[in-house]
């Protein structure tokens, strides 16, 4: 076995570490442009949907490029040759 594992997927804990940050961040942007009649709830937790989503799409992104590179890009595609 090599030294060096090889990551073709990140998991939850990928997704956490980046929703860490990403909170803080997301809130702080909708409480830049939103107006100030808004709750504080509202406006907090529009930032945290907001970072959830925004977690989400930089996970998937990630996975996708990581199965890209391992090759794994294709398996579920129908009418395309490995050939080609």
């Amino acid at each position: 076995m090599s030294a060096r594992r090889r990551i073709d997927s990140v998991g939850w804990g990928f997704f956490g570490l980046v929703l860490v940050p990403a909170i803080p961040a997301c809130i702080y942007f909708v409480f830049q442009i939103t107006h100030d009649s808004l709750t504080l709830g509202t406006r907090a937790g529009t930032g945290i949907t907001l970072a959830f989503f925004v977690t989400a799409f930089i996970t998937w992104v990630v996975n996708s490029l990581l199965q890209l590179r391992a090759g794994h890009g294709d398996e579920g595609a129908t009418g395309h040759d490995s050939r080609d």
